[in-house]
């Protein structure tokens, strides 16, 4: 879908077949592989407002702000390839980034504020491993 449609922008041009096919593959490549790093770069965002949001809205009141982020990704990316658009898979992904940045860090003070202050530690541990094994299995 894509690639169809980076493709079929410029129907018109003067290059010879091959001219095109080379410049279609490569637009192709160059937007997947910023639909794919701009994940790395909401991470980056979203962990950089961590502090902010828990101390403005709390760590209870950022993961809730966090679902409406997880819900506008969702609706972005879902909605791309009806809407015939790449810049909305991008910007999903850098919503859905920005909120993987601010689960990371929010999740687990959150848990270590409701744990029991004999778990806390443990509690807080277990939620940062679990993040890196599953960002392994990812």
């Amino acid at each position: 879908w894509l690639k169809n449609q980076i493709c079929d922008n410029d129907p018109e041009s003067s290059d010879s077949e091959e001219v095109r096919a080379a410049n279609c593959e490569r637009d192709a490549t160059l937007i997947w592989a910023w639909i794919v790093a701009i994940f790395c770069i909401g991470g980056m965002m979203g962990g950089s407002l961590v502090g902010i949001i828990s101390s403005r809205l709390g760590r209870k009141g950022g993961l809730l702000l966090n679902n409406i982020l997880v819900l506008v990704a969702t609706l972005l990316m879902g909605l791309a390839k009806t809407a015939n658009s790449f810049q909305m898979l991008i910007a999903g992904r850098l919503v859905i980034g920005i909120n993987a940045g601010l689960n990371a860090g929010l999740a687990p003070m959150y848990l270590a504020e409701i744990a029991p202050i004999n778990l806390r530690g443990a509690v807080s541990t277990l939620v940062t491993m679990i993040e890196m094994i599953h960002a392994d299995l990812v």
